[in-house]
């Protein structure tokens, strides 16, 4: 690594702390946001903050990627969710109004999904209802689908300010991307709940002699009062695996309710 190459990975739970440290940035510059547990977070207790990821390879992980990406389809196309920290919509805005290209980078699919026409399209939707909305960045590059990457049929894309990755290496799709796009940036800050996420960005950014912030935010994780009910977050799995459907934690519990004794799990 360059001596006079700034590279850091910071954890916070603090919205306002990230964007102090973005005053210094300019026109040349990338802001990069993770959504899920970073923008939105699940209103379902199972699927918030590092809970997630136990409980999806749990279920998931004997799947072959194709089942995978099936059963997950019905999951993420049904299940509801809210805004971290109302300071990052305030985040945005500031980063709009100095012209400082800000992105979304999320490893989740692209496409028609579990009968929906694009999923892009609603997660894009999904970020406008909350107030963010990173059109204003890269305002000429319509909908391009990242050739020469592809995972269970799927090609990597980018729509509205927001690269789906599907499930690729962030930091392989994100050097796709900014090639496609003609963008050396001069410093990438890059907010994600994945430590592994944020090291693959500085690798890639020691590599290509980029300026790098990045910030592992627990935020969500922080601020979870609410313990898990274990056997509702096993219900909803298990009837997304047999039925192709997501219950939300109040449709798990009312089931729960009235479900024989003899045949509980």
């Amino acid at each position: 690594m360059s001596r006079n190459l700034r590279s850091t990975i910071t954890q916070t739970t603090c919205f306002s702390h990230i964007q102090r440290e973005t005053a210094h940035l300019t026109e040349k510059s990338l802001v990069i946001f993770d959504i899920d547990d970073v923008l939105v977070t699940a209103k379902d207790n199972v699927l918030r903050g590092s809970k997630k990821e136990k409980w999806l390879d749990h279920y998931f992980n004997s799947l072959t990627p194709e089942e995978s990406l099936e059963i997950s389809s019905y999951v993420w196309t049904a299940y509801e969710t809210e805004i971290t920290d109302i300071q990052v919509a305030y985040f945005n805005e500031d980063l709009r109004a100095r012209n400082i290209p800000s992105i979304a980078l999320t490893k989740g699919w692209n496409g028609s999904m579990a009968n929906r026409p694009s999923h892009c399209d609603d997660r894009i939707q999904t970020l406008k209802d909350i107030g963010i909305d990173f059109r204003y960045s890269f305002p000429n590059t319509p909908e391009i689908f990242l050739n020469g990457l592809e995972n269970c049929g799927k090609i990597p894309s980018f729509k509205e300010g927001v690269i789906f990755s599907c499930m690729l290496s962030k930091a392989i799709v994100l050097d796709a991307f900014l090639k496609a796009v003609d963008f050396k940036p001069d410093e990438i800050i890059f907010i994600d709940d994945m430590l592994n996420n944020l090291e693959d960005i500085q690798t890639y950014c020691e590599t290509h002699a980029v300026n790098y912030q990045g910030f592992h935010y627990v935020g969500v994780d922080a601020r979870e009062t609410q313990p898990l009910n274990e056997e509702i977050a096993h219900l909803q799995f298990q009837t997304a695996l047999r039925e192709k459907k997501w219950l939300n934690d109040a449709q798990a519990h009312q089931k729960l309710l009235h479900k024989p004794k003899s045949s509980q799990e």
